[in-house]
């Protein structure tokens, strides 16, 4: 099988890499770490770096990819605002790293999916609240998993099944750099173990862990006012 993986020199999307070349796939992986790719080149997979923001770039680098039976999304970045500042800047970057670049990889590889095929995109769990300073990261994860629910609808005549990934706290270098704590962390593997799991029996939502996602779903039920209120209490526990 022919995979192809965005975000691939880091968390989870290194770790998918490394666990869809083990068992013998074809793998594409695509990321910006040179050193990471080259020890995913060493396990057999085929590499490109690249900055997936950049349009002609992007088009350019995935001309070349052959028929598709697996593509995962998993490219992505989190910065935080501040309270008494909004950076516009850094949320445009956030979301088009996010999101944005998602639309120049479908543009690359729309005619390479073959069908039938399962195209994977990787959300969040944070886009079910409003949590703090999470502007960026939750806005633009809100858009992956709108985008996934609409390309479900265009894709179904190609047989091309749309999945949508939505992690709840993974210890990544990402994470990693949270000042506050995770509830039901889960390492890299046990992410990609469940992602696997999911993308075999095609469940087109893929939500971890569990606890959080019940949690969450549970909160998101509340008025808006009660969700601002706890939301805003969270984050005076984190101070």
């Amino acid at each position: 099988m022919n995979v192809l993986i965005t975000g691939a020199t880091s968390g989870i999307g290194y770790q998918l890499a490394l666990d869809y070349c083990q068992k013998g796939h074809r793998v594409y992986a695509i990321g910006r770490n040179k050193d990471t790719l080259s020890k995913l080149t060493e396990m057999g997979a085929e590499t490109v770096e690249l900055d997936l923001t950049d349009y002609q770039m992007v088009k350019q680098a995935l001309s070349q990819l052959p028929p598709l039976q697996l593509v995962i999304l998993s490219a992505g970045i989190c910065q935080y605002h501040h309270y008494h500042h909004f950076d516009g800047q850094s949320f445009a970057n956030v979301v088009n790293v996010n999101l944005a670049s998602i639309g120049y990889i479908l543009e690359a590889i729309w005619l390479k999916m073959d069908s039938p095929s399962q195209l994977a995109l990787i959300g969040s769990l944070a886009c079910y609240l409003p949590f703090t300073r999470s502007g960026a990261y939750s806005a633009s994860k809100a858009g992956v998993k709108q985008l996934a629910n609409v390309l479900r609808t265009d894709l179904k005549p190609r047989q091309i099944s749309v999945h949508l990934i939505e992690p709840g706290f993974i210890d990544t270098p990402m994470t990693q750099a949270n000042h506050f704590k995770m509830p039901f962390l889960l390492s890299v593997d046990k992410a990609s173990k469940l992602i696997e799991q999911g993308l075999i029996k095609k469940r087109t939502h893929i939500a971890f862990p569990w606890q959080l996602h019940l949690m969450l779903r549970v909160l998101a039920k509340l008025p808006m006012s009660w969700q601002n209120t706890i939301c805003r209490k969270l984050a005076k526990r984190a101070e």
